[in-house]
């Protein structure tokens, strides 16, 4: 008896964390913990580089527009094509290895038109098949 219960166990938590999950608005888990982080920016991005997701606050970082208005969009939207280029590398390992960054350092121009040193980690999304479907970043400013 204690075999089969154990054996159930992590289709129970599934279930609990599924359900937890669908009964939630978007942008209310990971959004809403990251905004409350001072000088910390949300993004995710698929496989062609375009934003799918993040924060307001990513969003007003690098257009001054709302996160609807970065959607489908790719760096080469925000900033010089030199930059676009550099994140898109970064980007590009990511996608192709599945291996995350920590920790890179960029240099990033702010809508306002000021530059900002960003420390960056980019992590893999895995898609239903195990295959890479985008990524997300979480990066934050350096003020020192």
């Amino acid at each position: 008896m204690l075999e089969s219960s154990t054996h159930s166990l992590p289709a129970i938590m599934n279930s609990l964390v599924s359900t937890f999950h669908a009964s939630l608005r978007p942008g209310q888990l990971l959004e809403s913990l990251v905004n409350s982080i001072p000088g910390t920016y949300y993004f995710v991005k698929n496989q062609q580089g375009q934003f799918v997701g993040g924060t307001e606050r990513f969003a007003q970082l690098i257009s001054g527009e709302p996160l609807e208005g970065i959607i489908g969009k790719t760096d080469y939207d925000f900033v010089p094509t030199f930059l676009a280029q550099h994140f898109e590398l970064g980007d590009q390992k990511v996608l192709t290895t599945g291996e995350p960054i920590y920790d890179q350092l960029e240099l990033v121009p702010t809508a306002g038109g000021s530059l900002d040193w960003l420390s960056t980690t980019k992590v893999p999304l895995f898609g239903t098949n195990d295959e890479v479907v985008g990524l997300a970043g979480l990066t934050r400013l350096i003020s020192d």
